[in-house]
């Protein structure tokens, strides 16, 4: 996958946060833990059959592992330095999300 693909996908996902398309239980939970949220990349996404699981840098310098029921009920999540999380991934495609997504906070509204 390409960098530029990744970062086309990378703004379809931002755009499905915060334009109310596709994850609106992932924004409000997001804005529970993260109140200052302004932007918001989604770097990893699992979905279960009870819960969905996501990665995602709020800020240049954060990362938040949430995991979401699918009846809203709870969520649990973890919140993690960017340095951590490219270290702790060993996947080269993770770690260039992260690269590109920190570029992306950095330069669009």
């Amino acid at each position: 996958m390409s960098e530029q693909k990744i970062r086309e996908e990378m703004l379809k996902g931002k755009d499905g946060i915060f334009l109310g398309g596709e994850a609106p239980r992932l924004l409000n939970a997001l804005r529970k833990i993260y109140p200052g949220l302004g932007k918001a990349f989604v770097l990893h996404y699992i979905p279960e059959q009870d819960a969905d699981i996501y990665d995602v840098l709020v800020d240049k310098d954060t990362v938040i592992n949430i995991e979401i029921n699918k009846n809203n009920i709870f969520y649990k999540f973890k919140i993690f330095d960017v340095n951590y999380y490219s270290l702790k991934n060993k996947s080269r495609i993770k770690n260039i999300k992260l690269m590109v997504a920190i570029d992306l906070m950095e330069l669009t509204d």
